[in-house]
Formats: C-alpha cells, structure tokens, sequence
C-alpha cells in the first residue's frame, strides 16, 4: 500500500519493485545472462506513476492507489506498466548467440577404393530463429512479473541434402573396365591421368543424368591439358587434349557393364588400339558427347584411375540389385555390331562403321 506517498517515493517504491535486472538465454546446458540495463531494457516507471498520480488528483500525494502489474495502489483503474527497449542492442546480443550455435550440415560422405566401401554419415545443421527469439523476448517481458527473464532459444534444424541413407546401399563393385596405354607418351599419359581425375569420384543419384563435357570442362592448357595425338576430320593429328578419349571409352565400357542407361554415345571415324571396335566413344568440345544415366532406384559411384599405363573405371552399387550384363562385339572389316546379353537374352547395342 503506497497511499498517501509522493510521486519520488512511489517511484522509487517501484523501482525497487519492478526492476529487469538478468536476460537467461538457454539452449541445451548453455546459459547466456545479460543484464537489462545493458541491453537499453528497462520499465518506464516515471511514466506510470504519472499516468497513476493523473487519475483522480492533481496533488502532490498519491492519496488514490493505484495498480501496476499486481502491485496494489488503490484505484479501480489499472495502469499499464510500459518499458523502454533498444532493439539493435538485444538484436546484437541474439547475433553473438547465433553465430555460436549456427551451423551449416555435414553431407554423407562415401569412398571406395579397390572393392573396399567407407561411408561417413552426415549431421545435421542448425540455425537460430533469430526474429522469433527477439519476439519471446518482448512478450516475456511484456508477461512476467518477475525480474529475471528465461527464455529458451528457438532453432531451426537443417537436414543434409545427402544422407547416410542414401548410401547405404552402395556395398559392392557392380562393374569394372580397363584399358591400357603407352607411358612413354609422356604427353597422351598426362592428359589422361588429368582426365580421369577430373572424371572421377561421380556419385550418381537415381533418374539422374550424366555429361561427361560437363564434368571434363573445358580441355586447354590452361585447365592443366597437354598437345597430344588426337583425331580431326578423319586424321591423326597434333592437338591439345589428346588422350582424354581413352577415359570417355574406358568409362562408356564400364557404364555398360553397370547396367547404367547409355543416353548419347558416338564412336571415332577411325579404328582406336585400346579397345576392339564397336566399343570405343569419343568426345569433343561442343559435340559428341557421351551422355548416361541412372536409372536404378539407388544411387551409384564411380571411380576413375589412371596409373603406370592402366586407365581404370570401378562402378560401385547395389550388388543384390544391379543388373548382370555381358558384353560383346563382332567386326566385320572396318564395321562391327555390339550386343548386351542379360537374362539369356541378346539385343544390339550399336552398328560402328569405320573409315
């Protein structure tokens, strides 16, 4: 009861009473206190022993009492109990908290090596809801009769785009392809080890389609290519790049063993020696381009290698689910036929005609 008090002595009656002195920001077993006072927060008490003194008098004691947040001053009208607040402050402070708990998630990750499979699962990333705590915030304080203030922080989970999941089904070698070529080609062998490394390690999702020029880039000497052998307009030739269709060809032989989709292949106008004809598939900037896809209902991937004349494609998969192919050519002078054996039954692949 302040009847009969100044407007200096109910004021400081309430300051006493109504002070926000500890912010307590909680998320998990981390605490984060700031002071009121520090953050511009604080009840405007001045106005409300203003707004109390203005009902019913005009002296200078408060013979009227008033109620202000649960504390009884005598009159029928309640008067509101406002608070200054300085927003950039506390949204400085909910900046700091967030840039210690923010973080982005970790993808799955899988390798595989020689047959051998590791996968690494992913973890998830969490965000603060940085507008949705500034508000808790005021409406606590707008609430609470109490000074010190709890308020937990609210967050958002942000899930991987790839998952432990998703691989998991990825536990054997499905296909493999080797070819070989001359190391003494310092060039030609440099160009394909630069190839197969920008080629390797494609993880391929189910209905996803792969380019092989678009993983390659752009072949110059700039992007790390040498001048080597290559094939234009029916001739061998000296050129930038020459090699990087002994790891398209390697890659096409493995895709087709794989079971994976061939989309778009073109083999070379003239006889290549690391492969039989019929099995070759060259590429080249702009066009052809050796396109495949996924079509099994889990992901694949694959492994490129190029070492001591061995260009190697390993295909890794599902092997309980994968399909079983041979396959096979037959030439006939410069012309061969291709065919796919699966389940007892042959079908052509391609028709090659080679000048």
């Amino acid at each position: 009861d302040v009847s009969g008090l100044t407007k200096s002595d109910a004021t400081e009656l309430l300051e006493n009473k109504f002070k926000l002195e500890d912010l307590k920001i909680h998320y998990k077993d981390k605490i984060w206190k700031e002071k009121f006072s520090n953050l511009g927060f604080y009840y405007d008490i001045k106005k409300a022993v203003d707004d109390a003194y203005d009902i019913g008098r005009a002296d200078t004691i408060l013979n009227n009492t008033i109620d202000i947040i649960g504390l009884y001053v005598g009159s029928n009208q309640d008067v509101h109990m406002g608070y200054v607040k300085d927003n950039d402050k506390l949204k400085s402070v909910i900046k700091r908290i967030s840039e210690y708990i923010d973080s982005e998630p970790v993808q799955a990750v899988i390798d595989a090596n020689r047959g051998k499979i590791k996968i690494k699962a992913g973890k998830d990333g969490k965000r603060v809801k940085q507008e949705e705590l500034f508000k808790n915030i005021e409406n606590t304080i707008s609430n609470s009769s109490i000074n010190s203030i709890d308020v937990d922080i609210p967050i958002d989970i942000i899930s991987p785009k790839l998952k432990y999941n998703q691989l998991k089904n990825i536990n054997g070698m499905i296909a493999v392809y080797e070819t070989r070529y001359p190391i003494k080609n310092i060039s030609r062998a440099h160009n394909i080890a630069v190839t197969a490394n920008k080629l390797d390690k494609q993880l391929i999702m189910p209905n996803q389609e792969i380019s092989f020029l678009k993983l390659l880039g752009d072949v110059t000497v700039a992007q790390g290519f040498s001048r080597a052998t290559i094939i234009v307009n029916n001739k061998f030739v000296d050129g930038v790049g020459g090699g990087v269709c002994q790891v398209s060809t390697t890659l096409y032989n493995a895709v087709l063993e794989s079971g994976l989709t061939v989309k778009e292949r073109t083999h070379h106008s003239l006889p290549v020696h690391y492969v039989p004809l019929g099995r070759d598939a060259t590429v080249a900037e702009g066009a052809p381009d050796l396109k495949y896809k996924n079509e099994y209902d889990f992901p694949v991937y694959i492994r490129m290698y190029a070492s001591n004349g061995i260009m190697r494609t390993e295909v890794y998969g599902d092997t309980t689910r994968a399909r079983n192919i041979k396959i096979y050519s037959r030439v006939y002078g410069k012309s061969a036929v291709t065919y796919a054996v699966e389940n007892g039954k042959t079908k052509v692949i391609s028709r090659d005609v080679y000048m």
